[in-house]
């Protein structure tokens, strides 16, 4: 035989062999497969991403590579932070999509990710914050957190998780046969209610009541001013607040800073404040006391109620002859004054009840 055919055959041989030990070593070690994939985006604002302690990159941002198990995630934006456990799972890819917010409450998200089960079983587990959240697949409802579903149809399903008071949540998800997709989503509060109720003040001077709609929820005054402000411009709502002031009458800045203010240093008269109350409802007297530094002070005093011709006088809903009636005061009564808007005195005629009358019919008193 040709010694050149000999020695040709010999190195196709020999590369076959590297080839193989090649092919064995990157695509048939398990220390090769058994990485993990995290996904990482964020929503309204780029984050950093923070894994263990080390800045690994910004959003988007997806790790190849990371080793399986435990690890700690931190989020950083302009607005707030965001840090949680994620456990990694070893040929999976975890997607992480967040938005950070102001924190606490009020931030939002969700972590996807995939096990491995039966080969001819299709599943879905969701967990949340807050629990008892109402889970619909594709427009049909299917209960409330903590929720598992099995046996669902193999392809695409769009999951909305929703509840009062929060922000509601979509994943449009990609189901397979043999997997269980797992979901932890966060929901966002609402922290302001979705129609502003004005609390009447002066011409000059509007303050809007910022009652969250979820009493059982318990804020810090500052967390919520600095989250209204982040909603309000997100979310492109129609209104801009200068200042925020709370039931104990602290005012804060838009930046949910404790600010300490003079009458020279307010440089505009028409003036916009978001009340952080503890329920719908007027003013606490310790926040009446804190306006006392824009001026303007709504009126104080009492209302009391002149002869008619008919010796009562209609109590009504909004300062309008078109307002509901909701009461009738007699003539002689008396009654704390709560505000006044035009031709229209506002009172307060028990603990539950409070309305509008004619100006006409009512004789001031000072406090």
């Amino acid at each position: 035989m040709n010694k050149r055919l000999i020695t040709a055959s010999i190195l196709i041989v020999f590369s076959l062999l590297i080839i193989g030990l090649v092919y064995f070593k990157v695509l048939d070690n398990p220390l090769v497969k058994s990485n993990a994939v995290l996904s990482v985006t964020a929503s309204y604002e780029q984050a950093s991403v923070i894994l263990d302690g080390s800045l690994v990159g910004k959003t988007p941002y997806e790790g190849k590579t990371l080793k399986p198990g435990e690890h700690i995630i931190s989020l950083k934006s302009d607005s707030g932070s965001y840090e949680a456990k994620v456990t990694l799972i070893s040929q999976a890819t975890t997607v992480i999509s967040r938005e950070v917010g102001t924190g606490g409450s009020f931030s939002s998200g969700y972590s996807v990710w995939m096990e491995k089960i039966s080969n001819s079983e299709t599943s879905l587990s969701i967990v949340s914050s807050p629990t008892g959240s109402s889970v619909t697949i594709d427009d049909e409802e299917k209960g409330t957190t903590p929720l598992n579903i099995p046996d669902l149809s193999e392809g695409e399903h769009t999951i909305t998780i929703s509840k009062p008071g929060y922000e509601p949540q979509s994943l449009y998800l990609r189901f397979k046969k043999g997997f269980k997709l797992n979901v932890n989503a966060d929901m966002f509060l609402y922290p302001i209610p979705e129609n502003l109720e004005s609390i009447p003040y002066s011409d000059k001077i509007k303050i809007y009541n910022l009652a969250l709609s979820e009493s059982s929820i318990t804020v810090e005054p500052s967390v919520w001013a600095k989250a209204v402000a982040y909603f309000v411009k997100t979310r492109g709502r129609p209104i801009t607040f200068n200042y925020f002031l709370d039931y104990n009458g602290v005012l804060y800045d838009i930046s949910g800073l404790k600010v300490t203010l003079s009458a020279d240093s307010i440089n505009s008269e028409n003036i916009t404040i978001g009340y952080l109350g503890q329920n719908k409802g007027d003013l606490s007297d310790k926040a009446t006391e804190a306006l006392a530094v824009f001026g303007g002070a709504a009126a104080q005093g009492t209302a009391k109620i002149i002869p008619t011709g008919v010796g009562w006088l209609r109590v009504r809903s909004e300062p309008s002859l078109e307002g509901t009636e909701i009461a009738r005061v007699n003539v002689g009564e008396e009654f704390k004054i709560l505000g006044e808007e035009g031709d229209w005195i506002k009172i307060k005629i028990d603990e539950t009840t409070e309305g509008w009358v004619s100006s006409a019919y009512v004789q001031k008193s000072a406090q």
